[in-house]
C-alpha cells in the first residue's frame, strides 16, 4: 500500500509538473490576439523580451485607410502599446511591416506609402527614415544596366521582408519590383543588390527573406516566378543566395517549389534547419515545414475542411516568427476583408528557432 501510495503522488507531481499539464500537439493552433482597424496584420516580429510587435498593412482594395498603426502585445496576448505611423501619404493606402530590430531595440518598419524604411524606437516612440526605396526601370533586353528591375512589367516599389547582413547592411525584397534591394550600414538610399528573371512573378515576386546560421547565405522565397522562364509561373520557391566575400550576390540555389498560386509568403527558420512558411494563396491557407533539403514534412490545417472548422480560420496567414518552441503568425485577410479574421495566432511547432542575426547582439 505505501508503495502504491509513492507512485501515485509522484504520477500526480507529473501532471502538475510546468509543461505536463498542458503539453501541446505538433500544429495546435490558438488565436492569440485579434488585431484592430486599420488591421490586416501581415508581419510580426518577437523581440528578445518576447514582447511582440505588429503593423497594419495595406488592402485589396487600395482605398484611403489613414496612418497606420503599430502594436505591442505580450507574450500572452494582452496589447501593450499602440503607436500611430507619421509621415504617410494622406488619403492613401497606408502600410507597414515590423522587419528587423536592431541590438539596441529599435524597430525597422518597412513602409508602403512612400516606400521607405522607418527607424521606430519603441521606448519613446521616435520615428525617423532610414533609408528610402526608389522606383526602377525594367532592365534593358540588352542588360547593361544596374539599377533596374529583371522584370517583364514595370511596377512602382512595395519592400516586404527584410534581414540584417553580417556587415550591417539590410537587404530587403521588394515584392512588385522582384529584386533585393541593400540599404547600407547606417541607412540611406537602397541600391539594386539583386534581380533576376527566377524572381519575377509579375505582381507576386520575392517575399520573405533571413539570413542563415552560417552569416553568409540569405534564404528567400518567391510567391510565383520565372515569368519569362518555361514551366509554371504560378508556382512559389524557396532559394539560397550567397553573398560572396566581396559583398556581390553569388549563384541562386532552388530548394522547394509549391504548387500552383499556393502563395508562399513569410516564413522562419527552426534550430534544426526545418523551415515553417505560410501559404497565402487562395483556397491554400496553410503552414508548410520543409526539411533543409527541400522534403515537404507537413502541414496545417491538413485540409479546407479542417481549416473551417477552425474558431478563426487561417485567412491568408502571412508570416512566421518563432517565440520558443512556438510560432507567431499573422492571418491578413487581405482579401476577404474580414475583421473577424486579423489576428495572431500561437502555433505549436515543438521545436525552438534558429537565432534571428542583429548586428552587434
Amino acid at each position: 500500500m505505501k508503495k502504491l501510495c509513492l507512485l501515485l503522488t509522484a504520477y500526480c507531481v507529473l501532471l502538475l509538473a510546468p509543461g505536463v499539464a498542458d503539453a501541446r500537439a505538433k500544429w495546435d493552433i490558438r488565436v492569440l490576439a485579434h488585431v484592430p482597424p486599420p488591421g490586416y496584420p501581415a508581419l510580426s516580429l518577437v523581440a528578445p523580451d518576447r514582447t511582440i510587435y505588429v503593423g497594419t498593412f495595406t488592402n485589396a482594395t487600395g482605398d484611403a485607410n489613414g496612418p497606420s498603426h503599430l502594436y505591442a502585445y505580450s507574450p500572452e496576448g494582452l496589447m501593450l502599446r499602440d503607436w500611430t505611423i507619421q509621415g504617410q501619404s494622406p488619403g492613401g493606402d497606408n502600410g507597414i511591416q515590423v522587419a528587423a530590430q536592431d541590438a539596441t531595440g529599435k524597430l525597422y518598419l518597412l513602409d508602403q506609402n512612400p516606400p521607405r524604411v522607418l527607424a521606430f524606437d519603441p521606448h519613446t516612440g521616435t520615428q525617423s527614415t532610414y533609408a528610402t526605396f526608389s522606383d526602377v526601370p525594367s532592365c534593358p533586353p540588352a542588360g547593361g544596366a544596374s539599377d533596374c528591375s529583371d522584370t517583364v512589367m514595370d511596377n512602382p516599389p512595395e519592400p516586404d521582408y527584410a534581414a540584417w547582413g553580417p556587415d550591417g547592411g539590410l537587404y530587403v525584397t521588394d515584392y512588385t519590383q522582384s529584386l533585393i534591394w541593400r540599404v547600407p550600414p547606417g541607412g540611406g538610399k537602397a541600391k539594386v543588390w539583386f534581380t533576376d528573371p527566377q524572381l519575377d512573378g509579375t505582381l507576386f515576386g520575392p517575399a520573405g527573406i533571413v539570413l542563415m546560421p552560417d552569416h553568409k547565405t540569405l534564404m528567400l522565397d518567391t510567391s510565383a516566378g520565372g515569368a519569362t522562364r518555361v514551366g509554371n509561373t504560378t508556382t512559389g520557391k524557396l532559394y539560397k543566395l550567397p553573398i560572396e566575400a566581396n559583398g556581390s550576390p553569388g549563384k541562386l540555389q532552388r530548394i522547394w517549389e509549391s504548387g500552383p498560386a499556393q502563395g508562399p509568403d513569410g516564413f522562419a527558420l527552426a534550430q534544426s534547419g526545418n523551415v515553417y512558411m505560410a501559404l497565402v494563396g487562395p483556397g491554400t491557407n496553410q503552414l508548410v515545414e520543409i526539411s533543409p533539403s527541400g522534403k515537404e514534412l507537413g502541414r496545417a490545417p491538413a485540409t479546407p475542411l479542417d481549416n473551417q472548422a477552425m474558431a478563426v480560420p487561417f485567412d491568408e496567414p502571412s508570416s512566421v516568427q518563432f517565440d520558443g518552441d512556438r510560432m507567431i503568425v499573422t492571418n491578413d485577410a487581405y482579401f476577404s476583408g474580414d475583421e473577424t479574421h486579423w489576428v495572431i495566432y500561437d502555433v505549436y511547432a515543438g521545436e525552438p528557432g534558429a537565432p534571428v542575426y542583429v548586428p552587434g547582439a
